[in-house]
Parts: C-alpha cells; structure tokens; sequence
C-alpha cells in the first residue's frame, strides 16, 4: 500500500471525528446512568465497565417499547396479557423465559431488578371443565410496558419451531375461562363439589356459573368487575394492580402441583388410588381422598380423566416420570389382554 501524502492523516482524523460524534453524543447520558447506577457498596467482581462491554450503551429506554408497539401495530389494546395460538401442548414455561434475550443481545435497557429477565407467569388454555388444552399459552406480566418489551424483544424469533406471533389481549370471560378451573384449587380451599358444566357448553356458560363452585375464585372475579378496563394509567407501575389479582386466580403455584391423568382402569375408587399411591404425599395428607378428583369417565369411548393434587412440585414430578407413557398393571391373576391405553399424565402447567 501506497503511503499517504502528508496531511491526509489529519483529514481522515477529522471525517471520523465528524461522522462518530452525532452518534456517540447521545450515548453520553446513557453511560453516565449506567455509572451513577452502580452500587458502591454492593461487593462484585464486576468492573464498572462490564455493562457498557455488554452494549448496554445501546439500547434503548425501556419505556419506548410502548411506543415502538403502537408505530408497529395499528390501534393496539395495550394489556400486561399476551395470548400465543399454537396446537402444540408441550411448549413449556422455560421456553419462554429462554426465548427472552440475554442483555448484551436487547434492544432494551431494563431496570436493575429485571436485568436477569423479565418476570412473568405462564399458563395453557384450557376448557375448565375438562382441563383439556386449548391450544393457546397466556403470558402474564407485572405491568404493560414489561409486555411490550418482552413483545418487541421477541419478535422474529422460534420457539419449537413456531413463529412466536403474540397478540395483546385483555382479560375479558373468554380468556378467563381459559386461564383458570374451579378444579384446581389448593389444599386448604379444596372444594369437594364436582363440576357440574359440560365441555362442550363452557363457551356459552356464563363465568359466574362456573366458578362458583370456587368461592375464592368467584371473589376474585367480582374484584376484578371492579378495576377499570383502561390499564393506560398503569403502564409502567410495578406491577399493575390487576397483576396480583390474577396471579392469585390463575394460581400458578398450585398448578405445579396438581396432575391430569388419564387412562385410568374403571371402578378404580378415591380410597384404592389413594393406597395404590401411598409413598407420594397429597395436599391433604390426612385424607388422601379428598386430594382425587374423578374429572371424566366414559365406557363407551374407553376413556377416563382424573386430577390427582400432590403436595409439592416434587411429588407431582415424580409421579409423571414414573407413570407417564406406562400401561396399567393386570388386577387379575389370569392372562387376560390388556384393555386400557398407556397411562397419560400432564402437569397443569
């Protein structure tokens, strides 16, 4: 390469000068915050200069996703709920969480206390009265801008293989009856009423009807007829009021622990289930029984549906890895064929 005349030097010095200082300029508030944020008594490894290493400098304020939503969307109702349509049932809550970028790959600069990831519930759709998925996964956020982040940050991405293509949805009866069941309840509100709806009427079945069944999620209801359906005002408070009424209505930690399992033999009783179980802990240690509920039964199709609620995470997890995809034990000491399907158990996730 040929050397360059003298003075060239200097005017490439100032042609980058010119060209990188509308650039940097603006950054310059973004690392100051990114120092003075620092804790200088928290004891850490980290340099000062690790954030602005993980392009922190970058991104951008989280509240502008609520903006970057509305420009890319026309007329969006704005709700701290994202519904995913998608047949396939074995797309689990870490999916989710893993699908959210790590932070030197955001768009976005979180707050300190969501620079792990945002923190978010999720549960399937499905029909209450039978627990069977409904093909639709809701994502439930502390406020509207933390939904609008996790919307942007996702976009173009796969999660098992399906465009993840969220809509905003607001918590109306028809996502309700999806995102609860009068059946899952914990041990202390367990109800011993079966439900009376049939699948196939839940969608013209009003609400009330089917939960009542549940005071403690009937009253949650009647709170949430009360909140205002504008969340506008909400939009980056932490959380959301609505959040912690609907944490508890679709009762997260609970669904951990209950299991749906079908394929049961007929005429199994609460209290031989119950003896056949006796090294898994129920909800209700002192009457296994009432931890049982016998959810569908059907000679005719060959097919049987029962809820069974664990005490824990662990015991729920352990009874799926041991019975799942396994066929039922002949009762009778003769050579007879097999007439039940293998075992199916799902955590109500």
């Amino acid at each position: 390469m040929d050397k360059l005349p003298p003075g060239a030097y200097n005017r490439l010095l100032n042609l980058l000068y010119k060209k990188t200082v509308p650039e940097v300029s603006p950054k310059v508030p973004l690392v100051k915050r990114v120092l003075y944020d620092l804790d200088q008594n928290e004891k850490t490894h980290k340099s000062a200069l690790d954030d602005l290493m993980e392009h922190s400098w970058r991104q951008k304020p989280m509240e502008t996703a609520i903006d970057d939503v509305k420009k890319k969307l026309s007329n969006p109702v704005l709700s701290n709920i994202l519904l995913f349509s998608c047949k396939n049932s074995l797309v689990g809550r870490r999916d989710f969480h893993n699908v959210f970028p790590v932070n030197r790959e955001r768009f976005y600069f979180l707050d300190q206390q969501l620079r792990k990831g945002l923190d978010f519930h999720v549960v399937k759709g499905r029909n209450p009265a039978s627990l069977i998925f409904s093909g639709q996964y809701y994502l439930l956020f502390a406020n509207i801008n933390q939904a609008c982040v996790y919307y942007m940050e996702t976009q173009g991405k796969l999660i098992n293989g399906f465009d993840l293509q969220f809509d905003f949805v607001l918590p109306t009866e028809n996502h309700l009856k999806r995102m609860a069941s009068p059946l899952i309840q914990s041990s202390d509100t367990s109800n011993k009423s079966e439900i009376s709806i049939r699948p196939d009427t839940v969608g013209i079945t009003p609400i009330s009807d089917i939960f009542k069944i549940s005071p403690s999620k009937s009253r949650i209801l009647k709170e949430l007829e009360t909140l205002d359906p504008d969340r506008s005002r909400y939009i980056k408070e932490n959380p959301d009021p609505m959040y912690d009424l609907m944490a508890r209505f679709i009762d997260v930690p609970n669904r951990y622990k209950q299991v749906l399992v079908k394929n049961y033999p007929f005429g199994l009783s609460k209290p031989a289930l119950s003896n056949l179980l006796w090294d898994y802990q129920f909800a209700s240690p002192e009457n296994p029984q009432d931890s049982i509920t016998h959810i569908h039964s059907d000679p005719l199709t060959q097919t049987t549906s029962t809820l069974l609620n664990f005490k824990d995470e662990t015991n729920a997890k352990r009874f799926v890895r041991n019975h799942h995809g396994r066929r039922w034990e002949k009762m009778l000491d003769r050579n007879d064929k097999p007439l039940y399907e293998p075992i199916i158990c799902e955590i109500l996730d």
